[in-house]
């Protein structure tokens, strides 16, 4: 925690009024079962944001899947999604946002293919 890096590299501050926060707030936050819905129904699209699944049928290794956040470009917002790595025993959770990516808890009872759901903001190409 006191290592000098930066903790967040993308942070955005809101002045709220009785708890009230603009949409963009929430954008990207889901359960654990809404996580596993969205990878298998198509993109949602809005007037603001792009949402694109991406599937991994293979373990990942923890280093590849690190690169991958460290050069997602500025419009990612945010990442939710289930990945295999190939040194831990089940599947994980991760999660991406303010240019930070963590891992979560590990998903024992998931059996389908690893996947990530990249959102964007303004519709911009994802990748």
């Amino acid at each position: 925690m006191f290592t000098g890096e930066k903790l967040f590299k993308d942070l955005t501050l809101y002045r709220t009024s009785y708890g009230r926060l603009p949409e963009e707030a929430f954008v990207g936050s889901y359960s654990l079962n809404e996580i596993i819905k969205l990878a298998k129904e198509p993109p949602h699209t809005s007037h603001s944001y792009l949402q694109r699944v991406e599937y991994y049928k293979k373990p990942m290794d923890y280093e590849d899947l690190k690169a991958l956040f460290e050069t997602l470009p500025k419009h990612v917002i945010r990442a939710k999604g289930i990945v295999r790595l190939r040194h831990t025993p089940y599947p994980v959770i991760v999660n991406y946002s303010f240019g930070s990516f963590y891992l979560g808890e590990e998903v024992p009872h998931y059996k389908d293919d690893g996947f990530i759901v990249f959102i964007s903001k303004n519709s911009i190409r994802l990748f």
